[in-house]
């Protein structure tokens, strides 16, 4: 809006002297001369009258103008206004959303962390009991190592009993010549030599040979698992 200033200059009056001059006061005769054009002060006074109503029109037209585009300016900074606010609805809106999903993440966040710290106390407690395995398995062949160094394994076979057979007739007893009986087998003092061998490989000693009644070898014939 261009600022108008108002300039209204007042012009003298023919006919009207003026208050602000100073000088000696007009005589008879110039009096007279100046009361004579009293007419043609009083066109030019209409004339400055139209002037300033012209020119108080124009103004008033300018500041109408300026009020208006006032107005069209106000009116679209409603509309801005109100666009402003729907897009700051719109935000705050979106920062709800923002902050109801943050509040899920978290607690998501928080379980898988529980979970993650279950986990790594069931590791830490597999680890440990591995751990005390592998110990043991350690311990174990260091042992079986010391065995085998020593080759102490003592083998032991277990026989079944035989039973008897039911005798088919009178039961005759047994004659075993005394050349043959297990006290009269020698005794040696000397100590049994122990075998490089292990226990399961060395073959047993022979049973000794009872011979039966009937198959009872003369003097003249040895038999094979005693003297003459």
């Amino acid at each position: 809006m261009e600022d108008v200033t108002l300039h209204i200059v007042e012009r003298p009056y023919s006919g009207f002297p003026d208050a602000s001059s100073e000088g000696p006061e007009p005589t008879q005769g110039e009096a007279r001369a100046t009361e004579e054009p009293s007419g043609t002060g009083s066109d030019e006074l209409i004339k400055s009258d139209q002037v300033n109503g012209v020119l108080v029109l124009s103004l008033l037209d300018k500041i109408i103008g300026a009020v208006d585009q006032i107005q069209l300016t106000q009116a679209q900074l409603e509309e801005r206004q109100a666009e402003m606010e729907g897009a700051v609805q719109s935000i705050q809106g979106e920062l709800s959303k923002l902050g109801k999903a943050h509040a899920t993440t978290s607690n998501t966040v928080s379980k898988l962390l529980e979970k993650v710290r279950k986990v790594s106390v069931n590791v830490k407690t597999v680890r440990g009991s591995l751990e005390r395995q592998a110990g043991q398995i350690k311990k174990l062949e260091v042992n079986e190592a010391e065995l085998l160094r020593r080759r102490n394994f003592k083998v032991m076979i277990y026989q079944p009993k035989k039973k008897p057979n039911a005798p088919s007739g009178p039961a005759t007893p047994k004659i075993v010549p005394l050349d043959l009986l297990p006290e009269t087998e020698p005794f040696h003092l000397k100590p049994e030599s122990v075998s490089d061998r292990p226990a399961f490989e060395q073959m047993p000693n022979p049973l000794p040979y009872y011979p039966e009644p009937g198959l009872r070898s003369t003097p003249e014939e040895p038999t094979a698992g005693g003297s003459i």
